[in-house]
């Protein structure tokens, strides 16, 4: 018996997979519930993955943090400070963060 390690496949890999996989099942599903020409299921493969290749063309979306409501060197002032979750102005910024936030 033979035991190899598997190596991690590259992002591209595991997405192309998984379309196969779609395609696949979505073409099967399809076929055992329809009467399809066999001269007619290449183009229904190739229709299925070319629809789902569309779904989602950017296989890494950039995520992004939470973005300050205003820049963090103008937030902090002599005379104030700036709230950076909505860029309100406030008084008691303490009390402020501990009603609307639960924080302190």
């Amino acid at each position: 018996m033979v035991h190899c390690r598997r190596k991690a496949l590259p992002a591209t890999t595991t997405r192309s997979n998984d379309l196969l996989t779609l395609t696949t099942g979505i073409v099967a599903a399809h076929l055992a519930g329809n009467a399809v020409q066999a001269a007619d299921v290449p183009l229904l493969i190739a229709a299925v993955h070319h629809a789902l290749s569309r779904l989602n063309p950017d296989p890494s979306p950039s995520i992004k943090g939470p973005q300050p409501a205003v820049p963090i060197r103008s937030s902090a002032r002599q005379d104030q400070l700036v709230c950076l979750t909505d860029g309100r102005k406030p008084k008691a910024l303490r009390h402020r963060l501990m009603a609307s936030r639960a924080m302190t």
